[in-house]
């Protein structure tokens, strides 16, 4: 019952701002965008597979954040729909591994 009345945390704290802060500052310190364009290391079939895994896991992740949550108002998603949170991960795994 208790985890029932517990109230959810806020969407926007410290710590997700503290990390959204830091990604941007890691971003823009290793020159991303420049070295992915410009960088001829790449080799660009598998770094188009891995974007290509990438933005399916990161779909996924917006339709269950912002569709089903959000304007829904599902907050258990995975036992709504029980095959997206084991195709996000496998998704997400195929894409750090290319």
């Amino acid at each position: 019952q208790e985890d029932k009345d517990a109230k959810p945390l806020p969407r926007i704290n410290r710590h997700s701002i503290f990390w959204i802060v830091a990604s941007v500052g890691v971003t823009y310190y290793v020159d991303f965008l420049r070295n992915i364009m410009e960088n001829d290391d790449i080799k660009s079939w598998w770094f188009n597979v891995g974007l290509v895994l990438l933005g399916i896991c990161l779909s996924l992740a917006m339709f269950c954040i912002v569709y089903l949550e959000w304007f829904k108002g599902i907050q258990h998603y995975d036992q709504e729909y029980p095959a997206i949170p084991p195709i996000t991960t496998a998704a997400f795994i195929a894409a750090s591994c290319r």
